[in-house]
């Protein structure tokens, strides 16, 4: 059994002001899900795309906002989004202090299809 340290894993920032960290994957061993914490900035967001499979958001510090097919909810320490597949969804900063939120999806292969543009594997 692995152990997976948060501090030596890689930072994805290609969402400015997210710092992004895939903690388990294909490539720490997994076989059938998918696992990190995302770190947003003061205002920082993320664009809205869709997944082909469910994903589970659990908010650890901070608060945040989460556009769920067009509708917005505050979120707080310890709250949980479950996103079905295929709807539009993003989150957001939009709080004076930065926030983190760990996501969880039930497959190796996630893709990330932002809703205006091309698709893009994550």
């Amino acid at each position: 059994m692995p152990i997976i340290r948060y501090a030596e894993t890689v930072i994805d920032d290609s969402d400015p002001g997210v710092a992004a960290r895939r903690l388990v994957s294909k490539y720490t061993g997994a076989t059938t899900f998918t696992a990190g914490i995302s770190v947003f900035a003061r205002d920082a967001d993320i664009l809205l795309h869709t997944h082909p499979c469910e994903e589970i958001v659990v908010i650890l510090e901070g608060e945040g906002v989460a556009e769920l097919d067009g509708e917005r909810h505050n979120l707080q320490k310890f709250d949980i989004s479950l996103v079905p597949p295929g709807v539009p969804h993003r989150f957001l900063n939009q709080s004076g202090a930065p926030f983190a939120m760990m996501y969880v999806y039930p497959t190796t292969e996630v893709t990330r299809d932002p809703v205006d543009s091309m698709s893009e594997t994550i």
